[in-house]
């Protein structure tokens, strides 16, 4: 594999104050057309972009999110286009207002005979919120319109094993192409990893446990041999490429490596002997406070106010 980037040109402040009446954008200039990335990876964008046209449930589907699609992620600009599903009140309205749904089976229609022990204890009133009538539509609303998650999400499906809710959906006729289906798990996860980590009190849970974890020696020589294998070094080489193809993540670690810079000097200039061994680990904490300082761990953090801020202190 061949990976190719062209540097992130970043136009520093002419002065060491930041121009509060110029903040609302930093001044870089990055050359998107140059980012050639070599490999079968690429963004949640692009590859919606590629996907064929019948992989999506419709051409207003698909119109709507590749006219959007680099300004918003693909999950909210779904939930967008099928918001007005949320307010049917019959399955006849929602396949009248979305036609892609005309195909969809209505349980009130079926003989029940042949049915899920589910459906069947549907028409009979057993199951609280759900009657013959509603059942269809309460499943394509919470499938198609609010995208909820099958695997491990029993309550969200009515207490149902995942296994059940797929069988049920597959007799209603309620489905996702799978190519399109994949694109919106990757989306949940890369959503879900983010606002875990803008969390303050998982954030430091986690540090937490990983910082007992690493008391561990034999835990620290277990890790320390797997990092050496050419397997991992294979895989964190994939992680990474990924990494570096988004913007947010060049950015942190532009603010990163200039807050490490700041704390180098900090710490040479408090110490004496700089040949201590925990060097690194102070130089560590103290990068740390400059970055919570910065507001780097903050939740509704703005990068590129922050990046700035950061050229602005950057020792030259």
């Amino acid at each position: 594999m061949k990976i190719q980037f062209k540097p992130i040109i970043f136009a520093k402040p002419r002065n060491n104050k930041i121009n509060n009446s110029n903040s609302n954008s930093i001044r870089y200039r990055y050359n998107l057309n140059s980012d050639v990335v070599f490999f079968k990876g690429k963004s949640l964008a692009q590859q919606a972009k590629n996907l064929p046209k019948d992989a999506f449930l419709s051409d207003g589907l698909r119109e709507y999110i590749l006219e959007n699609i680099d300004t918003k992620n693909l999950i909210d600009l779904h939930k967008e286009y099928y918001a007005p599903l949320l307010d049917c009140q019959t399955l006849e309205e929602a396949k009248e207002l979305y036609p892609e749904f005309s195909s969809v089976v209505d349980v009130k229609n079926l003989d029940l005979k042949n049915a899920s022990y589910f459906l069947r204890q549907v028409s009979k009133g057993k199951i609280k919120g759900l009657t013959r009538e509603n059942v269809t539509l309460e499943f394509l609303k919470k499938y198609i319109a609010q995208l909820e998650t099958i695997e491990n999400q029993e309550r969200s499906y009515f207490n149902l094993y995942a296994s059940t809710v797929k069988k049920i959906l597959e007799s209603l006729n309620i489905s996702l192409d799978k190519r399109y289906s994949r694109l919106i798990k990757i989306g949940k996860i890369s959503k879900s990893n983010s606002k875990f980590w803008q969390d303050d009190e998982k954030r430091a849970l986690q540090a937490e446990i990983t910082r007992s974890y690493w008391q561990d020696e034999a835990f620290r020589l277990k890790v320390s041999a797997s990092m050496g294998s050419s397997e991992y070094k294979a895989k964190h080489s994939v992680v990474m490429k990924d990494n570096w193809k988004k913007d947010e993540f060049k950015i942190s670690f532009q603010i990163a490596q200039i807050a490490k810079k700041i704390a180098s000097l900090k710490y040479q200039n408090s110490q004496e002997d700089l040949t201590c061994k925990n060097s690194n680990i102070e130089i560590a904490k103290i990068q740390k406070e400059i970055l919570t300082n910065w507001g780097f761990y903050d939740k509704n953090r703005d990068l590129k106010k922050i990046l700035e801020l950061a050229y602005s202190l950057e020792p030259y």
